[in-house]
């Protein structure tokens, strides 16, 4: 795979309150995806395809976050820019200017979980001319970037925040959290605290293009709260066609399991125990019955049902017509009149099997 002269910028800075109890113990950057810490996951994908340093500002539980990079492959690449106060989104860019002007530059926010072809993105902004390439998603609730038929962002919109468009010339799309920049848009940012958005405006009517580019059907979960957490976590057993995830270094006796369940690093789970659909965090020890719960070393959080169904763009990425002939051959309606394929709405891919073998929800509507 092909490698670019491109920075790596990871914004961590967060707070994370409405992730709190959870948060109160780990940053968000470190909350563990199946025993991986959602920023390593992330790290991984990007020095895939970016050879460059990598940045990453700092305020919520900074020393927690030196010492994962202190044992991180990445070590000797990883430069940290301290906030205080947090300096938002923009701020945070035009203050790691030190790196992020010798060259282009990836911001990927460091609570999003996003399944996309990166050396895609990297390309398309390499030899576009962009100052700024957003990656956008087609979510109507969360479509606030307004842009004309080629790309170019129009205006920003707050939420909640309509405007009317007569001539119909505009679109709405949701951005993600990552976007690819030239050094140049480091020139619209006000020194102190701002948000990106105040440079992609200021750039695009300065005439530079600010594009963004639809990766609308890739996985995207910004990890905001308990719920959008389990999910993600739900989401990548289920990916990886599996039910049940016990981390190395976690301390599990003979117990009783039902549903979803996942043990991370340093937890202990004592024998006589019985979980079902829970997330068992570092440094918790779990005795006794417990149900729909994220479990850590001082609180418990309730979930629902609801919680732990499959995110949308997961369900999305998955669907698969029933007129698939994988469907015709199983279920017995190669040659069926249409009519009677509307027995099954679709299908969601739920888990992979040994070998070849895939298992898949059917939807009977």
């Amino acid at each position: 795979m092909s490698k670019y002269p491109v920075n790596i910028f990871l914004p961590a800075a967060g707070l994370g309150e409405r992730l709190r109890p959870i948060t109160n113990h780990l940053p968000k950057p470190l909350l563990p995806i199946l025993g991986k810490p959602i920023i390593e996951g992330i790290l991984e994908k990007l020095t895939a395809v970016c050879d460059g340093r990598i940045g990453i500002n700092l305020h919520w539980k900074p020393e927690l976050i030196r010492a994962w990079a202190r044992s991180s492959p990445w070590k000797d690449r990883i430069t940290f820019f301290p906030e205080d106060p947090i300096l938002g989104t923009g701020g945070a860019l035009k203050n790691a200017g030190s790196l992020l002007s010798t060259g282009p530059f990836i911001v990927h926010n460091s609570d999003i979980l996003l399944d996309i072809d990166f050396g895609r993105l990297i390309r398309e902004h390499l030899s576009s001319g962009n100052a700024a390439t957003l990656v956008c998603h087609r979510l109507p609730r969360l479509s606030n970037v307004v842009i004309d038929k080629q790309g170019q962002l129009l205006d920003v919109e707050n939420p909640g925040e309509s405007r009317p468009d007569p001539l119909n010339a505009a679109d709405k799309v949701a951005y993600t959290g990552i976007a690819v920049y030239s050094p140049e848009i480091l020139h619209f940012l006000p020194p102190g605290v701002s948000h990106a958005t105040v440079a992609w405006i200021a750039a695009s009517k300065a005439g530079l293009k600010v594009r963004a580019m639809d990766f609308t059907g890739s996985y995207w979960n910004d990890v905001g709260n308990p719920v959008t957490y389990t999910r993600g976590v739900f989401d990548a057993l289920r990916e990886n066609g599996e039910t049940v995830h016990i981390a190395p270094g976690a301390s599990c006796g003979s117990i009783e399991i039902d549903g979803y369940v996942v043990i991370e690093s340093g937890s202990e789970v004592r024998s006589g125990s019985s979980v079902g659909n829970c997330i068992i965090m570092p440094k918790a020890i779990v005795a006794g019955k417990h149900e729909n719960r994220i479990i850590g070393p001082d609180y418990e959080v309730a979930l629902s049902e609801a919680d732990m169904q499959p995110s949308q763009h997961a369900a999305e990425k998955k669907r698969v017509e029933l007129a698939d002939p994988l469907f015709s051959t199983h279920f017995g309606i190669i040659g069926s009149p249409v009519s009677e394929q509307h027995l099954w709405s679709d299908a969601i891919l739920i888990g992979l099997g040994g070998s070849d073998r895939l298992y898949f929800r059917i939807r009977n509507e």
